[in-house]
């Protein structure tokens, strides 16, 4: 169309796409029309090809996974997320939906806590959330899912909502709640639709925040775990997985396991 509204001499080739650049580029020269015999066609009308007929047809397209993956890539994903996010198209699109409620869910945390900082502005806090959300929504929807004979087209049937799923990340990047503990919410959340500071509050699931507490806990696991203990103490790296399991379920998997790990360990050195 530009060529033909300069007055450029338009030749008859073939042309293809050049994704970079945006615009067509030319490939083989054609033979002329009357090569090949070409006769006209009266019952064929002229068809006039417009800008808003041009944006219809490119808004219909379905998007390429290389653009998909693209835009992933800009969320601060792993290749492993991105690329389970790419071919599970509902799951890519329900996280998707999280990534835009995950800046005001973090910022309404700060202004009830009173703390200070940029938070979600923060490219490399920001970008743990963002993988944060992408892991459970990865490992948890599909069970989630199965145990109610929906498939991953039907997260809707789940019951948690975009906006609730993005509050439950921002409590456990804060460690309100253990991992353990956000598995028992979620799975409530997709039974009931109710926000996940209400789960936490009925059911009593919020994360043991007292060293003092947590001490007591531990001290009293080691003591009835001798065995474990001294297996631990002799090498045996599994006796430590059996020890923080056993103070999890000790604290109702209240306790944080990266906090328990490292008091035992500190405890056993």
């Amino acid at each position: 169309m530009r060529s033909k509204d300069t007055g450029e001499k338009i030749i008859q080739e073939t042309r293809g796409w050049d994704e970079n650049k945006k615009e067509t580029i030319s490939q083989r020269v054609k033979e002329e029309a009357n090569d090949y015999r070409y006769f006209p066609e009266p019952d064929l009308p002229p068809v006039h090809i417009t800008e808003e007929w041009m944006d219809l047809i490119e808004a219909m397209l379905v998007e390429l996974p290389s653009q998909r993956r693209l835009r992933f890539r800009g969320y601060g994903l792993s290749d492993q997320q991105i690329e389970v996010f790419t071919v599970s198209r509902h799951l890519g699109d329900y996280y998707e939906h999280v990534a835009t409620e995950l800046s005001s869910s973090a910022q309404d945390y700060h202004h009830r806590k009173g703390l200070k900082g940029t938070f979600p502005s923060e490219p490399e806090i920001s970008g743990k959330l963002h993988s944060l959300s992408a892991n459970y929504i990865i490992t948890e929807f599909p069970p989630l899912l199965g145990l109610r004979g929906l498939e991953l087209d039907d997260i809707a049937g789940l019951k948690i909502s975009p906006e609730s799923f993005a509050e439950l990340m921002v409590l456990i990047f804060h460690k309100e709640i253990s991992s353990t503990g956000a598995k028992i919410v979620l799975r409530e959340m997709a039974e009931t639709g109710l926000h996940p500071e209400q789960i936490i509050k009925d059911k009593d699931l919020g994360q043991v925040s007292d060293s003092g507490e947590l001490e007591i806990i531990i001290s009293k696991t080691l003591e009835t775990n001798t065995k474990a203990v001294e297996d631990y103490k002799a090498g045996k790296e599994a006796s430590l997985k059996f020890l923080i399991g056993m103070v999890m379920r000790e604290s109702k998997g209240k306790a944080d396991p990266q906090a328990v790990e490292e008091i035992i360990k500190n405890k056993l050195k």
